[in-house]
């Protein structure tokens, strides 16, 4: 036997998630069988059915990736296949002509209400002579048709989802309307449980998957089924999606189309994915798949009962999943019309390898695909403003130095490269003498605003593509970006370079004392000459000289003329104000003894390259900076335990909740150690875990018609005991 299914839904309104759902549940059984899914367009309500509800729901399987195998057939076009089946009915009798006005049929519900009945149709006009039905055409009445339902038929099917189920035919509400009313000797438009099963007999279908709410339309169809002498189909019954008050979803709780769920920039794969779960669990506890994956998989034995109640945050991570993996061309074409919607300016073609880099960079921070419009904004837009974070940042000591570093780095006819902007980078933290950290940091909230954000190379060579980077860090120094190496004016640092230059020229420096057994042999600058320069070894450092230096220690003499102190003189003032040199006398033997008796430590001048003759206890200069960068580290700490907790969420929390199971596996071992020790507490809780044990296997182990047939058993066995008590009584 071939599988064959078939969704049916009727275009009085948009694909709703539920009928989705449906269809994928159908879709995943046909594929997993190897069978054909068949889509019908019940359009008989012609009142409330649309062309455009139509076309919606066409283009809703079609974007989930739910392709059917024949059809679309539409009701609407098959209306003489139904007249046929009711004269049919008519013919042998199982259906009559029903003449009842609406304010009889009203008047009759009234009483029944009135005498504690449940309303139904009292079958009144059943069996209606020739005569009758002649004088209410006379009257100019109209006849629906009703199909004759026996009340005391018991009708059961063996359900795929629920097992067997039964239902009283006494409990349908009286014979059933088939056809609307039409004027004498015509039949009219066939109602929905009459046309669904000519449709289903005519193409073959074997198997009903559809929600729980049609379980009683099922009870009916099956005596229609059996009237027709047609095999009635196997039925499937699936659990209603209910909102999180545990209700039927609908449209008062919002989004409930897969148009709506479409726009609010969910994929298909990732919905349909969540849809495949909504009462549906997969053997090995998998959540990610792909339908034909999940086809392989899927049976009605995993089907739930119960409802299944919408998570929202389970579809936003399903869908987060789908995105963060999805090629960077396909993610693209998907976010190119949510870049359009924004009024992003780009051109589609000729910006397309820029756009696919870009959602590249942005793909693994997608929950949703709207969310790109925010997370790209920086890329399109011409400016940018500082948040307060960011404008913290740049307050750090050195960070707008860093900026102005970089800025003063771009060359705008050098190819671009990650590896050059990794330079960049490398060069100014060893120029600025500044932590790698303070000049990302510091060149991100310049590019961007913000303080976080994706990938910080990748996100400046795409503004830098657009000519972007220049301007937002010209922006930030206050400084024309035109300017090809355009130097921030900072009125503090030049005076401290002039205080700097007079110091070194007119102030002589005092030498460090030396005790006698540390000055060592003095040597001459080349092994040729000697001269009458020395140098201090073991404890202090050599500093760097310049080339007037090292000239005067080539000298035989070591004296030094007026030439070369005023050379030496110019040459103590640094090219930045951080590369600020001290000219000092080269210590003879004798200034040195001279010296003994003054203090030990001395000041020395603002210099990075001065050398220093104290005890190993660190300079106010050297317990300063230790306290910047203390005070530094410790203000970007909140931000360096942000980033690690985002780069490592995933394990910090399985970690965490191993270490929850743990103490409350330890805690629960300590509990029922107490209640070990209370008299009959432990035989019940043995008898509590033997009970739920059991139920586990009966719930989740066991098929549903295996189930089922060890209910009957005992209720047999149960049945057999209670009738041999009865006869011994």
């Amino acid at each position: 036997m071939t599988v064959r299914v078939r969704i049916a839904p009727s275009p009085t309104g948009n694909l709703h998630i539920g009928t989705a759902r449906t269809a994928v549940f159908n879709w995943l059984f046909a594929r997993h069988y190897g069978g054909q899914f068949i889509l019908r367009i019940e359009d008989t309500d012609t009142e409330r059915s649309r062309p455009e509800y139509t076309q919606n729901i066409l283009d809703g399987l079609t974007w989930l990736g739910l392709t059917w195998d024949e059809g679309p057939f539409f009701q609407s076009e098959r209306l003489e296949l139904y007249r046929d089946a009711i004269k049919t009915l008519l013919d042998r009798g199982l259906a009559y002509k029903c003449y009842c006005t609406p304010e009889e049929l009203e008047l009759m519900r009234s009483a029944q209400v009135a005498a504690g009945e449940a309303p139904r149709y009292d079958n009144r006009h059943r069996n209606l002579t020739r005569q009758q039905r002649a004088d209410f055409e006379a009257e100019g009445r109209t006849a629906v048709i009703r199909f004759k339902i026996d009340d005391d038929q018991i009708i059961r099917w063996n359900d795929l989802v629920r097992g067997q189920v039964v239902w009283k035919a006494s409990d349908l509400g009286g014979d059933m309307v088939i056809a609307r009313a039409a004027t004498a000797g015509d039949i009219g438009q066939p109602l929905y449980n009459f046309a669904v099963v000519v449709d289903d007999i005519d193409m073959k279908i074997t198997h009903v998957i559809r929600g729980e709410d049609h379980i009683a339309n099922t009870a009916k169809q099956i005596l229609l089924y059996e009237a027709f002498g047609a095999t009635v189909p196997q039925f499937a019954h699936t659990p209603l999606i209910l909102n999180q008050s545990g209700q039927k979803l609908s449209k008062r709780d919002g989004v409930t189309s897969i148009a709506d769920f479409q726009g609010m920039g969910f994929a298909a794969e990732g919905l349909v994915n969540y849809m495949t779960l909504l009462g549906w669990s997969p053997p090995d506890n998998q959540e990610i798949f792909t339908l034909p994956e999940a086809a392989t998989k899927f049976s009605f034995e995993r089907v739930n009962k119960a409802g299944a109640k919408f998570d929202w945050d389970k579809l936003d991570w399903i869908n987060s999943q789908y995105l963060h993996a999805m090629p960077a061309e396909k993610l693209t074409d998907l976010l190119i019309p949510y870049w359009q919607e924004a009024g992003y300016a780009f051109d589609p073609v000729s910006d397309r390898p820029w756009l696919e880099k870009l959602a590249a960079l942005i793909g693994p921070s997608l929950t949703r695909l709207k969310d790109s419009v925010e997370l790209s904004r920086i890329f399109f837009v011409e400016s940018v403003e500082l948040n307060e974070e960011a404008q913290q940042q740049l307050e750090q000591p050195g960070a707008i130095e860093a900026v102005n570093a970089i800025l003063g780095s771009l060359d705008l006819a050098q190819p671009w490269t990650d590896d050059l902007a990794q330079d960049i980078i490398k060069g100014v933290t060893k120029e600025q003498k500044v932590k790698k950290g303070l000049v990302m940091r510091s060149l991100r909230v310049a590019l961007t605003g913000e303080v976080h954000g994706p990938d910080l190379i990748q996100s400046w060579g795409l503004l830098h593509q657009k000519g972007l980077d220049r301007t937002r860090l010209a922006t930030v120094l206050k400084v024309d970006p035109t300017e090809a190496n355009p130097v921030m004016e900072n009125p503090s640092v030049a005076e401290a370079e002039n205080n700097s230059q007079t110091e070194a020229v007119t102030e002589p420096v005092s030498e460090p004392s030396v005790s006698d057994n540390l000055v060592t042999e003095v040597e001459a600058a080349t092994p040729a000459t000697p001269s009458a320069v020395t140098d201090v070894v073991e404890t202090f450092p050599t500093p760097k000289i310049s080339r007037q230096e090292a000239e005067l220690a080539e000298s035989p003499s070591g004296e030094i003329s007026d030439q070369q102190e005023a050379e030496l003189a110019e040459n103590a003032t640094p090219e930045t104000p951080k590369e600020e040199e001290v000219v000092t006398e080269t210590p003879t033997p004798e200034t040195l003894k001279e010296e003994e008796v003054e203090s030990s430590g001395f000041e020395a001048s603002a210099s990075i390259d001065e050398f220093t003759a104290s005890p190993p206890s660190a300079s106010q200069d050297q317990i300063k900076h230790i306290g910047q960068t203390i005070v530094e580290v410790l203000s970007n700490l909140p931000g360096y335990v942000t980033t690690f907790f985002g780069e490592y969420q995933k394990p910090l929390i399985t970690i965490g909740l191993i270490v929850v199971a743990l103490v409350s596996i330890k805690v629960l071992v300590a509990v029922l150690n107490v209640f070990n020790t209370i008299p009959l507490v432990a035989p019940t809780l043995e008898l509590v875990g033997i009970a739920y044990s059991l139920w586990f296997v009966y719930r989740y182990l066991l098929k549903s018609s295996t189930r089922q047939e060890l209910s009957d058993q005992i209720t047999a066995f149960i049945e057999q005991i209670a009738g041999q008590n009865s006869s011994n009584s």
